[in-house]
């Protein structure tokens, strides 16, 4: 018995529509991921960047002849924005790589 939906038979054009659709939707999506993991592999880069610059810059400072005091308060707040940029990219490319 029919419960009062009509059937519709899918053509072979409209399966191959379909077909065309998902492959191109699936293509799309894999363009975004690769899209998303560059940004990643960027932000990575930045991050080390930005490390290897704080490490030099305590390195000219501390040649500067700049008092203990000033240095290591410099060197404090570098290193705690850095900590705190380092957890929000850990962080980041954590929820990246499980989402996909």
């Amino acid at each position: 018995m029919n419960s009062g939906k009509a059937e519709q038979k899918i053509s072979s054009e409209e399966m191959e529509t379909g077909k065309q659709f998902m492959l191109a939707e699936l293509d799309n999506i894999r363009a975004f991921k690769e899209q998303s993991v560059t940004i990643g592999d960027k932000r990575v880069d930045v991050f080390f960047t930005l490390a290897s610059a704080l490490v030099a810059g305590l390195g000219l400072l501390s040649q500067a002849g700049i008092n203990a005091r000033s240095f290591l308060f410099v060197a404090l707040g570098g290193t705690l924005c850095l900590l705190a940029m380092g957890i929000n990219l850990f962080r980041q490319v954590l929820e990246r790589d499980i989402s996909w």
